[in-house]
């Protein structure tokens, strides 16, 4: 079983066990998650990420799926204030943020990454409604790889003075239930 393998089937495994209906998915590029969301025919999916995303948008006609998916292109931290509350059961972050000054190239900026991702796991959590479900991936990697995201989610679960699961796959999804 490839890495990829085990990434979709602990995907699968998250919406078998939380039965999401609405997901909010941050973060898109080749569209694996989004693919693996609309997999399931009772999902509907608002996707957004900071550039198009024609892998995605491949996936989505593929699976017949146009009706379900909704994709924005925009910055997260734009976009997610304007929706409403409690309309996503599920939010998935799995964003890559680049410093203003170093464009594409800047990916991996420990404290502007820290900043950016507890802001959002903040913003992304209120959305939701009670036994809503936050996955924040990329929890585990490398050595100096995500760095920033890994100790963003630590310090939200002290703050939530809450546990949360991850699932050890393709860089680790960690889990929050509302």
């Amino acid at each position: 079983m490839t890495a990829m393998d085990d990434y979709k089937r602990n995907l699968n495994k998250i919406i078998l066990t939380y039965r999401p209906r609405n997901i909010l998915e941050l973060g898109v590029e080749a569209g694996i998650s989004t693919e693996v969301f609309l997999s399931h025919s009772e999902i509907k999916v608002t996707s957004i990420d900071i550039m198009d995303c024609p892998a995605a948008k491949g996936k989505v006609l593929a699976l017949k799926a146009n009706d379900r998916w909704k994709f924005l292109i925009g910055d997260v931290a734009d976009l997610v204030p304007k929706f409403q509350l409690h309309s996503f059961d599920m939010v998935f972050m799995d964003i890559t943020y680049y410093d203003a000054t170093g464009g594409m190239g800047s990916k991996g900026n420990y404290e502007h990454e820290f900043k950016c991702l507890s802001r959002d796991l903040k913003r992304c959590f209120n959305l939701l409604p009670t036994r809503g479900v936050l996955v924040a991936n990329d929890y585990i990697r490398q050595v100096g790889e995500r760095a920033g995201h890994r100790a963003a989610i630590n310090d939200f679960a002290i703050e939530l003075g809450q546990p949360f699961t991850v699932f050890p796959s393709r860089g680790g999804m960690a889990v929050f239930i509302k």
